[in-house]
């Protein structure tokens, strides 16, 4: 029994151990080193096109290339000016929230003569809980880090295209968008595909400090631990790392009565972010697309597009 003893005991501290130590890796290792690569080269292959009397507007899919960021495919929602020629286009990267590119670019209206690439995020729209997340996690955090790679070869792409301004090319991100966009940027400007305008929209620095202030989570026993284990496994997207890092100009908007974004972790966002910026508080609480909130959603999106077109970023 003294045996047995001696080795359940050796066994325990041998995982705590690798826990410990895999803990340190994670936490340790540069942010940007482990985000997947975007891949080199990719074939876009279109899904379907719609055409009315001022816009062609297209889904579509890159795949292939040699990154191993790319996963089933990049899902993308394109929409024109109908007449476009020989004429080069502003072209505005839209992170929306969860969803197709083509719900999230519902509620940007008359995008005017300039190219909408709206992105269709790689996670499931069901979460499951219990036994069946943890299961997982592994597929979850692997879908959520190639985000920033994804994103990366749609703007090489989207740059290559004969009707794109490539030196017009923006990023918006708006809630969760905007929580990923600084990870975005700072792999597109490694890959040398530098952003000209960014418009940052309810977000925050501090992943796992803003999943466990979610109502959902604060709710539930364990929140905070979970919110330490996003931390730790979400780190390489983690905006407070990339902010530093990037150049451009930038438009940030929060909320006064933000419920999923606490004012601590929007304040350390606008102090991250670097000059030359715009910072807006607007009264009211989370930007979202149900009935009592698409009034305000409307008045953001003016507001970015009012910012976008004095900055020269967008066309009318």
């Amino acid at each position: 029994m003294g045996l047995t003893f001696k080795l359940g005991g050796g066994f325990i501290f041998a995982v705590a151990g690798l826990m410990i130590a895999t803990g340190a890796w994670l936490w340790l290792r540069d942010p940007l080193q482990a985000l997947p690569e975007p891949p080199r080269h990719v074939l876009a292959a279109q899904l379907s096109e719609t055409e009315t009397l001022d816009r062609i507007e297209r889904t579509m899919t890159l795949r292939g290339g040699t990154g191993n960021g790319i996963g089933n495919g990049i899902g993308l929602f394109v929409s024109l000016p109908a007449n476009t020629t020989t004429e080069r286009l502003p072209v505005i990267i839209l992170l929306g929230g969860l969803g197709t590119g083509a719900k999230n670019a519902r509620y940007v209206p008359k995008p005017g003569r300039n190219a909408l690439i709206a992105y269709d995020w790689p996670m499931p729209l069901y979460i499951p809980t219990g036994l069946s997340l943890a299961a997982q996690i592994p597929d979850f955090r692997a879908r959520l880090l190639a985000i920033p790679a994804q994103v990366t070869a749609a703007i090489a792409w989207a740059k290559k295209q004969p009707w794109a301004d490539p030196d017009r090319v923006s990023l918006l991100g708006f809630s969760l968008g905007a929580l990923v966009a600084p990870a975005v940027q700072r792999m597109a400007e490694k890959h040398g595909h530098a952003l000209y305008r960014t418009v940052l929209a309810y977000g925050g620095v501090g992943l796992g400090d803003l999943l466990a202030h979610h109502p959902r989570i604060r709710a539930l026993p364990g929140g905070e631990a979970l919110g330490i284990l996003t931390d730790l496994l979400l780190r390489p997207l983690e905006p407070a790392l990339h902010l530093p890092h990037l150049r451009g100009r930038f438009l940030v908007i929060t909320g006064y009565d933000d419920m999923f974004i606490p004012h601590r972790a929007s304040a350390r966002l606008h102090a991250l972010v670097p000059e030359p910026k715009t910072i807006i508080a607007r009264d009211g609480g989370h930007i979202g697309v149900g009935p009592d909130q698409i009034e305000l959603l409307e008045e953001i999106v003016a507001l970015s597009r009012a910012w976008l077109h004095k900055e020269h970023a967008i066309a009318r």
